[in-house]
């Protein structure tokens, strides 16, 4: 297992879960601690950079995520 290098400072988990702990933390153990490569906000920030990662943009919304790699 790969464990992403970006979990502590995400901003998605850092100041968009608050209220759902609970989600997050299944997200974080699916994406983070398992799996990040399948993260959307993970391909984004490897493939076109940091700064085009929408800081609500869900782990799990890969389609958004392609179209922000189309876009470049």
């Amino acid at each position: 297992m790969v464990k992403c290098e970006y979990t502590e400072i995400c901003a998605f988990f850092n100041e968009g879960m608050p209220d759902r702990p609970a989600i997050a933390n299944m997200m974080k153990k699916k994406y983070c601690a398992r799996n990040p490569s399948a993260c959307a906000r993970y391909m984004i920030l490897k493939t076109v950079g940091k700064d085009r990662v929408p800081v609500d943009l869900v782990p799990n919304d890969g389609d958004m995520a392609q179209s922000i790699i189309a876009e470049g």
